[in-house]
């Protein structure tokens, strides 16, 4: 019990407690325009979380509930990092756009098209594709947890949870990057989501043993699509 809290109060700590600062980090930090922002969040964002949910759904069919679990933490985790690059320049950001022609494809927007644009574009373009995966695993994995006796309630109950440690932890979190700033802050995140990645290793072992010790295969949505 106390590791899939420990699951639940970490998995989603990356996106849950960045949220707040995400259009002060855009706006103020890096200085892009609301259009700019817009551009990349809403429009090209939403397609890649999109992406993500969908890519998250073949994997569970594929490799199973607990190896997409994760790959979502390990993807979430290093997002932050890509953010990290964003806040001292996003000069490697810039060099992996202009490389596989992003770059090129988003200077031909009319009006607002450029190569500052592209490195936001691709960097919320990763995080949401992380989100969208991690998102589906994470969903799957509680819904395998929760009694079916009690779903409902459960389930809100632990998605609740999922939320906490982000809502407590961003005054702390305001702070710090006041102190210590944002490239600092998205490396202490990136660290948080490995803890969260050691967690899902464990959980995963966890429920090997408790489905070797019954006989009984733990259920698993690529079983199921056999």
């Amino acid at each position: 019990l106390v590791l899939i809290l420990a699951v639940v109060l970490t998995y989603r700590f990356c996106d849950a407690i960045w949220g707040t600062f995400a259009y002060p980090f855009y706006l103020g930090e890096l200085e892009y325009t609301n259009d700019d922002v817009a551009f990349a969040s809403k429009f090209f964002g939403v397609g890649a979380i999109i992406a993500g949910l969908a890519l998250g759904g073949l994997m569970l069919t594929t490799i199973g509930r607990m190896a997409t679990l994760l790959i979502g933490g390990i993807l979430a985790a290093l997002t932050n990092l890509l953010y990290a690059d964003m806040a001292i320049g996003g000069a490697n950001m810039q060099a992996f756009s202009d490389a596989i022609g992003f770059t090129y494809l988003i200077e031909q927007v009319p009006g607002i098209g450029d190569a500052d644009l592209a490195k936001l574009t691709i960097t919320i373009g990763f995080e949401n594709l992380a989100i969208g995966v991690a998102g589906a695993a994470y969903i799957a994995w509680l819904s395998s947890i929760v009694s079916k006796k009690f779903s409902a309630v459960q389930y809100a109950l632990l998605s609740s949870l999922t939320l906490l440690v982000g809502t407590l932890g961003r005054g702390a979190l305001g702070e710090m990057i006041e102190v210590k700033g944002y490239h600092y802050v998205f490396i202490f995140t990136a660290l948080i989501g490995i803890v969260a990645v050691v967690l899902c290793v464990l959980e995963w072992i966890r429920e090997t043993r408790a489905g070797a010790k019954s006989g009984v295969a733990q259920p698993d949505p690529q079983i199921a699509a056999e």
